[in-house]
């Protein structure tokens, strides 16, 4: 939770980037989709066995990544209030961030499976 207050109040031509930065990677893609059926915070590690089988890759792996990547970019953009101390996030997208990520996920399941090297 980085208390960022202005995290929502950029330039919307900056925003529609990071938001776009963001769904750039299959994990943070899987990530938001998990959290997003969630209210309460979900612990770090409970995310990546969650996203173990769609990403194909080690979850102690995943896991160290979103700690250190994944969760923090999130973090900064608004789409989820992570917490680094009690390894927690929360969903927060609006509406931008849960359009974009529907049709990034329409389209991963169109071209398939590419999540490897995202």
């Amino acid at each position: 939770m980085n208390g960022n207050s202005d995290k929502t109040h950029r330039r919307p031509e900056n925003r529609v980037s990071e938001i776009f930065d963001a769904l750039s990677s299959g994990t943070r893609r899987h990530t938001l989709d998990y959290l997003r059926d969630w209210e309460q915070s979900i612990h770090r590690a409970d995310i990546a066995r969650q996203i173990e089988d769609r990403l194909k890759e080690d979850v102690e792996e995943i896991n160290v990544r979103l700690g250190h990547v994944h969760l923090p970019m999130l973090d900064d953009i608004g789409a989820v209030d992570y917490d680094r101390d009690m390894e927690d996030a929360r969903y927060q997208g609006d509406d931008l961030i849960e359009e974009a990520l529907d049709i990034a996920l329409q389209l991963e399941e169109q071209v398939g499976d590419r999540t490897d090297y995202l």
